[in-house]
């Protein structure tokens, strides 16, 4: 019978022990390799579902974001008004937009 452990050494005869060791493991390789055969569209399906489950998160930070935005706007436009209301300012719309962009801003002459 062949020994294949002598002295706690794994040994073949005429094969170094690196060679067989390599050749065990492309052996379990190319049999892992096609026990398993990876078909493409199935990657594929899987990243298109992955991708399509975070645009649907970024659509609803977009929405929250755009939300808060809104809450946030509002609340500037009441304190606004509140401001106007106490300085005597007229609180319609012709009085000057605190909003606006400084091109927008009417300038008083100086």
């Amino acid at each position: 019978m062949l020994e294949l452990f002598s002295g706690g050494e794994l040994s073949l005869p005429g094969l170094p022990t690196t060679v067989a060791l390599a050749a065990v493991a492309t052996i379990g390789y190319l049999i892992g390799r096609l026990a398993k055969p990876e078909a493409p569209g199935e990657q594929l399906r899987l990243d298109l579902q992955r991708a399509l489950g975070e645009t649907r998160q970024l659509e609803q930070i977009a929405d929250d974001v755009l939300e808060a935005t809104r809450s946030a706007l509002a609340e500037c436009r009441r304190f606004a008004v509140a401001v106007r209301t106490d300085s005597g300012q007229p609180s319609d719309r012709s009085a000057p937009n605190v909003f606006s962009t400084p091109s927008e801003t009417p300038r008083s002459p100086a």
